[in-house]
């Protein structure tokens, strides 16, 4: 028994380079993204049934000092590089010698260094889809920003939110809530942003307790 595992551990391939790595992304990997509501989070993952050869590869990330998560198992074993520094670190070593991922890694780098905004990203996506050249549904999205001033938006608001959360709403802000809150169309959420006040305080003004 001993003898088979030393046999199968000796067949695993070990992750010395670059170049390996990015051949193993080309054939298992995956550039996907996840949209918020001003920026994109991109992901670099890579699926197999061979957990040794996961490992392997997670051995190799973390001796380059890349940020990266554990093995998860769905259908097939899962590792993921999730960190946006780490991302772009991987990107843009791995885009080096990639194939066919190259361009992929290209726009998830682009973006992560603020060359282009989020709705250019997954437009170049979405050309690649047309093409033939990745898998995956078209998307629309709307963010006409870069990475750097998408967050700086996200934080801007976040702070506005803070400040504005416990504002009075006028009888003109109620009537406008009542009448353009429409479930699984305009959320309550989406009216607490654009009245500058709290899920709770519009939850109450809708259930005819402000």
């Amino acid at each position: 028994m001993h003898h088979v595992s030393f046999i199968l551990l000796y067949l695993i391939p070990t992750y010395q380079t670059w170049r390996e790595v990015a051949g193993y992304f080309d054939g298992d990997g995956c550039v996907g993204f996840a949209v918020g509501s001003y920026v994109l989070r991109f992901q670099l993952s890579w699926a197999d049934n061979s957990i040794g050869q996961l490992s392997q590869l997670r051995s190799f990330l973390i001796s380059r000092k890349i940020r990266v998560g554990n093995i998860t198992k769905s259908e097939a074993q899962r590792l993921e590089i999730g960190a946006q520094d780490a991302v772009l670190q991987a990107a843009t070593q791995m885009i080096k010698y990639s194939g066919k991922k190259s361009y992929e890694l290209s726009i998830a780098r682009d973006y992560l260094m603020n060359r282009i905004t989020g709705s250019e990203a997954v437009e170049r996506l979405n050309r690649a889809i047309i093409a033939g050249e990745r898998e995956g549904k078209i998307r629309h999205v709307n963010i006409p920003w870069t990475r750097i001033q998408g967050k700086a938006l996200e934080h801007r608001i976040a702070v506005e939110k803070s400040v504005q959360k416990n504002t009075t709403l006028t009888s003109k802000m109620v009537e406008g809530i009542i009448s353009e809150y429409k479930p699984y169309k305009v959320s309550q959420a989406q009216l607490a942003a654009k009245y500058g006040t709290s899920r709770s305080s519009v939850a109450r003004v809708l259930k005819g307790k402000r």
